[in-house]
């Protein structure tokens, strides 16, 4: 009894793709709020085409004839989009951005300046194939102890190759503040006993990565320590000066075998941002932490149930995103710098900028 299930102020029955399919063969009314019997529609009143007129023609089963197959046999004629339009409030399917009357979704040049959408927005990449995490696959290692540990890791990641798919850029180096490096639990500057004393003090291992064009999950820190009562905080964050993070683990970690795994909250990581993941350590009396893990897989349905197709982009920063804007770089030229032909009062003109 929802006339617009997420409300974005776009109905349904356009989300779903009833209208395109049905334009000319039926007949729609502006919404009520309420039905007659006062239950609550989901959406304003009047927003426009948010219901099939009831003067249609409607069989037994209450569906309009126009959308079905065959008169009463309860198949729909149409191709719904209801579960990637309708069910998600980013997506908005009665946006026109050009007024052209074909809506932005369907649109591949939504401000009408001749240059497609394909090439003013980063597609992404819906696909994901990253190994199931464990000993070898899933997982990026850094190395801190000259080798001895990860021999393939040496000073710098290891790098699966997988993770060149999914990730434009991994640190080379992690950042280390207030501890020696390697990454040595003797050596924390003020010996902090608690995660919040670590952040007080700045004591932390920090590490970047900058997603490619797919959603990937952040799932899973493991690292080799001599056994301790430690305590770590990880924090992530897309501002290096994190300002603001979400905090997916703040707990003692358990250790066993020299290996510790840290069973932290999954962090969905959108296409084409970068993410600084930040490790917070006390109250470890350990020699060192060898090679620590980041450990990566693909997203599920549910995680990503709409996932985007692209991603805007705003080359002059001036809040509109290339799609949407005529002078994408902000220089005054757009139309104007494509060449074109003027008429002049005997001839023919090439003219590159009038």
């Amino acid at each position: 009894m929802d006339l617009d299930s997420d409300g974005d102020g776009c109905p349904d029955l356009v989300e779903a793709g009833v209208k395109k399919f049905a334009t000319t063969n039926l007949t729609y009314v502006d919404s009520d709020n309420t039905t007659a019997s006062g239950i609550d529609l989901g959406i304003d009143s009047g927003i426009a085409d948010a219901q099939i007129a009831s003067t249609e023609t409607f069989g037994t089963n209450g569906l309009a004839n126009g959308l079905e197959t065959a008169a009463d046999n309860g198949t729909i004629a149409y191709t719904s989009t209801y579960s990637s339009r309708a069910l998600s409030d980013t997506v908005n399917a009665c946006l026109d951005s050009d007024g052209d009357g074909i809506v932005d979704l369907d649109d591949i040049d939504d401000d009408n300046d001749g240059v497609l959408d394909t090439q003013e927005t980063k597609a992404i990449d819906v696909t994901c194939n990253i190994p199931v995490n464990n000993a070898t696959n899933g997982l990026i290692f850094y190395d801190n102890d000259n080798g001895a540990t990860c021999p393939n890791c040496l000073a710098n990641a290891y790098l699966p190759s997988w993770s060149s798919n999914y990730f434009s850029f991994i640190s080379n180096t992690p950042t280390v503040s207030g501890m020696t490096a390697p990454y040595s639990g003797s050596g924390v500057t003020g010996t902090p006993t608690t995660t919040a004393q670590a952040v007080a003090q700045g004591t932390y291992y920090q590490v970047q990565f900058t997603t490619a064009s797919s959603y990937v999950v952040f799932d899973w820190i493991s690292f080799y320590t001599t056994p301790a009562n430690g305590r770590v905080r990880v924090d992530v964050s897309t501002d290096p000066n994190f300002s603001t993070s979400t905090t997916l683990y703040d707990n003692s970690v358990s250790v066993s075998s020299w290996a510790a795994t840290i069973p932290m909250t999954d962090l969905v990581m959108s296409p084409y941002t970068t993410y600084y993941i930040r490790e917070y350590w006390a109250n470890f009396n350990g020699n060192a932490d060898y090679a620590p893990a980041y450990g990566f897989r693909c997203p599920t349905t549910n995680e990503v149930p709409n996932p985007e197709t692209f991603v805007d982009i705003d080359t002059d920063g001036d809040g509109k995103p290339n799609r949407l804007d005529l002078d994408s770089d902000g220089e005054n030229f757009d139309l104007s710098e494509q060449p074109k032909w003027t008429i002049q009062p005997s001839k023919f003109q090439y003219c590159q900028f009038c």
